[in-house]
């Protein structure tokens, strides 16, 4: 797999400083979430909890590990953990000098097309 999504409930209610953490196949931590004032929690998704979503275009995951650290802090998880495999590797996308380059050539024929005919 190498997308996995979930709700965490009754975060960054009180405690703060509070962060949440992910780690992928005992790798290093990421930090998906900073609360440092009381009912940061309360804000996300009109109280009902944060959405914790992540994916990896690279390689895939067997493991994930999720966790707070803010002192007192509970973690509530629940309803429905979505995870998926999807398609390695990214999709081109093309530069913006490329893109206003064909642009300008584009333009300039326009002019010169313009100037032919009149």
């Amino acid at each position: 797999m190498n997308a996995i999504g979930f709700e965490v409930g009754d975060w960054a209610t009180c405690c703060q400083v509070s962060d949440l953490y992910i780690s992928f196949d005992n790798n290093a931590p990421i930090r998906v979430g900073h609360s440092t004032v009381f009912g940061d929690g309360f804000l996300t998704n009109r109280g009902a909890g944060v959405f914790v979503a992540a994916f990896d275009d690279v390689a895939t995951f067997a493991k994930v590990t999720f966790w707070g650290d803010g002192w007192g802090e509970v973690l509530n998880m629940g309803g429905t953990i979505h995870y998926a495999s999807l398609r390695q590797g990214s999709l081109q996308v093309p530069e913006p000098v490329s893109l206003a380059l064909v642009g300008i050539g584009l333009l300039g024929v326009g002019f010169s097309r313009r100037r032919k005919s009149a």
